[in-house]
């Protein structure tokens, strides 16, 4: 997938709940990166694309299940080619937060965000292509539909994650990576994966840290020394 450089930045926040605070710090210090599914991101919605029910009726699934199905093939981790006082704001907490510079070693599973009118992107068509491929296949279900292997499928599984609204998203210069399940979530059980940065195709070079705001700022000094990674401190 072609990108805009070869580094990229990703912003986690800290808030109110310990645990989760602290996750993050092991997850950060494992090196790894978790992956979330679609339901997990703040805005669900977004992940909502235009069709026709009408030619599914006679199907033995709708197409809004069948496309269920197929985002719930991937986890998904959002990164940045925009380091800016917006980023910090919106995804770091004010400061209260940190951020991480990533070299990307590989590729493969990157996908730069599509901004656009989503309107203008109809999905009919690959809905009734990629049910006709299934057709002598038991059953359609996420497991039989993560092995397909075509035009219309790759449209399905990857351009409804990778697809924002340009006038509500455009300032954040997004790109996502997508890492395909081993065994797919049926239900909003399952909260997402953690991926070592070596899957990911990942190198954490350098940590970014409000000395001021950053009430966990010790603990990431001394995961940046123990990893031999480097340190700024943001004014």
């Amino acid at each position: 997938m072609l990108l805009e450089g070869k580094y990229l930045y990703k912003f986690y926040a800290f808030d109110d709940c310990i645990k989760l605070n602290k996750q993050k710090i092991e997850t950060f210090r494992n090196e790894r990166i978790w992956c979330s599914p679609y339901y997990k991101f703040s805005d669900e919605s977004e992940f909502e694309v235009k069709f026709c029910e009408e030619p599914f009726k006679k199907e033995t699934i709708s197409a809004t299940e069948f496309l269920k199905n197929i985002r719930q093939t991937a986890n998904l981790a959002s990164f940045t080619y925009e380091y800016s006082d917006y980023m910090w704001e919106i995804y770091a907490n004010k400061g209260n937060g940190f951020c991480v510079e990533y070299e990307i070693l590989d590729t493969d599973s990157f996908y730069p965000v599509l901004y656009d009118k989503k309107d203008d992107y109809d999905f009919t068509v690959d809905i009734i292509e990629t049910l006709r491929v299934l057709q002598s296949v038991s059953s359609i279900g996420a497991g039989n539909i993560k092995s397909l292997n075509n035009y219309h499928y790759k449209r399905l599984a990857i351009l409804p994650l990778v697809l924002k609204d340009k006038e509500s998203y455009k300032d954040e210069k997004e790109i996502r990576f997508l890492a395909q399940n081993e065994s797919v979530p049926l239900d909003k059980r399952f909260l997402g994966q953690g991926i070592s940065l070596q899957k990911c195709g990942l190198k954490a070079r350098t940590i970014v840290v409000d000395f001021e705001q950053c009430v966990y700022r010790e603990d990431l000094f001394q995961i940046a020394k123990e990893n031999q990674y480097g340190v700024r401190l943001r004014h």
